[in-house]
């Protein structure tokens, strides 16, 4: 792909009061940042305007934007000091070490945020050593090095430990699945072209969840994609393009998704904000509508960026559905991410490939934070992740004979003649038949009913999943080879993941409609629960 940066103009805008503005673009995307130069003293000025200069020639954007901050804290700290300097070389290890001390105690700054403060003075330094500046050399960039290697060998373990307990655990996970179905379905629910309810209902936080959780999509992957880069191959697939000189792993990647359900859901996301799109006139995936600053009562459209992303999506999500813990945003899902891949491989090749890192190490050192998250063999009657999974992909089991045939108009020709045959134990089988023998296209010798994705779960058949779900999770008890036993789980959660869609629905029907003709299976089972 060609490089994402793009310039229509000179990036540097250099205000009379010294201000520097900052623009540039990456992909379909614009960024504006302002340079400010407070605390700087006269004498040094332009010795670091020259660095910045030169790291913006490079086109090093983010880099500049990041390097300004460290120098003004930097300043802030040994300007009212006693300490007698003449150039930046005169600072040694100590003086850097004081300086992180000060920032934590002063400025509060977590140990993180120090250390970079201090590598992002190192590489303003090595520069300035580079370009022959007389005030700084590499002495100094020595001196910082020793502080960040002494003073935080121990800091990439403690950020580990941070990490794990970022992580979330199944009931937070079976929080988040089940707001997001909800979301989903009122998304799908709504009109079409009606802003207003765009705007209340967000589905671009259901794809970034799912996205995200089962994935491990960056939300700078996320929000780089154009429609044209979800691909219809097998089960779908994503092409990510990250932004040029940030994050740890290559340009691109390919996500290649696992089945049909999250290509579907792009699918669907897609058309939903089809009208966001085409007021804006772009192709990039992930839009918004937010409310216009000076007329509260309108809501415009917005390319979405990691700012609209972070504080308008998530948070709003979370307030609308009362959920209390800080840890849901995209680098946290990403992390989950991470440490369900651990339980599943150790192979460290595997886990780069899937997360996207250009160096192991970083799969290594950040993602592979193991949280004790209850593992699928402890057998429970708590709706469980896997059953919250099942529920996501599903919109609404509790259909009738007439929905069934609206949401499968393919088989509405041969439906009534073969109804006998389709109608399973569990279900209604919606495989397709093979003309030549007029036969069902069925692979329940194979795989069995359960886990087939041809298989419409039906609501008169609640019952049956009660007695099933009960059946299997004995076996499961009784159960001592670990594969056979999660088999059972696997059907068990299947089985938990009907039964929780089939009584929410009929709930609504008797709360809502309880005189409405709703058709024959939906009738029969309404009766049955009151």
């Amino acid at each position: 792909m060609a490089n994402v940066l793009q310039f229509t103009k000179n990036p540097i805008t250099k205000l009379p009061d010294g201000k520097w503005i900052l623009e540039w673009e990456e992909g379909h995307r614009s960024y504006k940042t302002s340079l400010l130069w407070k605390h700087i003293p006269h004498a040094y000025r332009f010795f670091w305007e020259t660095i910045v200069q030169h790291f913006i020639d490079k086109q090093m954007f983010h880099t500049a934007k990041d390097i300004v901050p460290a120098i003004q804290v930097f300043h802030e700290w040994i300007n009212p000091t006693d300490i007698i300097w003449d150039g930046y070389d005169d600072l040694d290890e100590f003086h850097f070490a004081a300086f992180a001390a000060w920032c934590e105690k002063e400025k509060k700054h977590k140990p993180a945020t120090i250390r970079q403060r201090l590598v992002n003075l190192r590489l303003a330094f090595l520069q300035a050593d580079q370009l022959s500046l007389p005030q700084a050399s590499a002495i100094t960039a020595e001196a910082i090095l020793k502080v960040t290697s002494t003073h935080f060998k121990d800091l990439n373990a403690r950020m580990a430990e941070d990490n794990s307990d970022r992580v979330l655990v199944e009931k937070q996970l079976t929080k988040l699945l089940e707001a997001a179905r909800k979301e989903k379905d009122k998304c799908l629910d709504s009109s079409p072209d009606n802003s207003e309810e765009k705007y209340k209902n967000d589905f671009l936080v259901v794809v970034a969840f799912w996205l995200g959780y089962k994935y491990g999509i960056r939300t700078v992957e996320l929000l780089n994609l154009k429609v044209t880069d979800v691909i219809d191959e097998k089960n779908g697939m994503l092409r990510c393009q990250k932004a040029v000189g940030r994050g740890k792993g290559k340009p691109e990647r390919e996500i290649h998704f696992a089945d049909d359900a999250s290509l579907g859901l792009l699918r669907k996301y897609i058309a939903w904000s089809a009208p966001i799109r085409k007021k804006l006139g772009t192709d990039a995936l992930c839009v918004s509508l937010v409310r216009n600053k000076k007329f509260k009562d309108r809501v415009v459209p917005r390319v979405t960026d990691a700012n609209l992303m972070n504080q308008v999506h998530y948070k709003k999500f979370q307030k609308k559905y009362d959920i209390s813990f800080d840890s849901f945003n995209g680098t946290n899902l990403r992390r989950t991410f991470g440490s369900n891949l651990a339980k599943f491989t150790d192979n460290l090749a595997i886990a780069q490939s899937l997360l996207g890192h250009e160096n192991v190490l970083t799969t290594q050192k950040h993602y592979i934070a193991q949280n004790n998250i209850e593992l699928s063999h402890q057998v429970t009657d708590a709706f469980g992740i896997r059953a919250a999974e099942i529920a996501f992909s599903r919109r609404n089991p509790c259909v009738s004979d007439e929905e069934f045939i609206k949401e499968h108009p393919e088989l509405a020709a041969k439906y009534e003649a073969e109804k006998k045959k389709r109608d399973v134990t569990l279900g209604v089988c919606s495989a397709p038949t093979n003309d030549d023998t007029d036969e069902i296209d069925c692979q329940r010798k194979i795989i069995g009913c359960i886990g087939c994705k041809k298989l419409v779960p039906m609501a008169n058949k609640l019952q049956n999943y009660k007695r099933e779900l009960q059946r299997v999770l004995k076996d499961a008890e009784d159960d001592s080879f670990d594969r056979t036993k999660q088999n059972s789980i696997n059907r068990a959660e299947m089985f938990k993941a009907w039964i929780h869609l089939i009584e929410e629905a009929v709930a609504k029907v008797i709360i809502k409609e309880p005189d409405a003709k709703l058709g024959s299976i939906r009738k029969r089972v309404t009766k049955k629960e009151k």
